[in-house]
């Protein structure tokens, strides 16, 4: 027998701390259509956590460098002023 591969839709209301635009929400639809298009839930799920957090790390790397530019910048200015 031949699987045969279900392309079903769910159309749901889901609630957000903030309001999407059309636009937006479009970008959204077709960034994982394009994304995960003919894969399981499962995998879907799997390679957003992993995305998620590689950003979660990318970001405390950016923020430690904020960090670091103004303490460096802090500490230069000081510098100047002491000279």
């Amino acid at each position: 027998m031949e699987s045969q591969i279900l392309n079903e839709r769910s159309h749901r209301i889901i609630y957000t701390d903030r309001c999407y635009t059309a636009n937006e929400l479009q970008q959204a639809g077709n960034f994982l259509t394009t994304q995960f298009n003919g894969k399981e839930l499962s995998e879907i799920r799997r390679e957003l956590l992993i995305a998620f957090d590689q950003e979660r790390h990318t970001r405390m790397s950016y923020d430690q460098a904020i960090a670091a530019v103004d303490v460096t910048a802090k500490l230069l200015s000081e510098a100047l002023v002491e000279e």
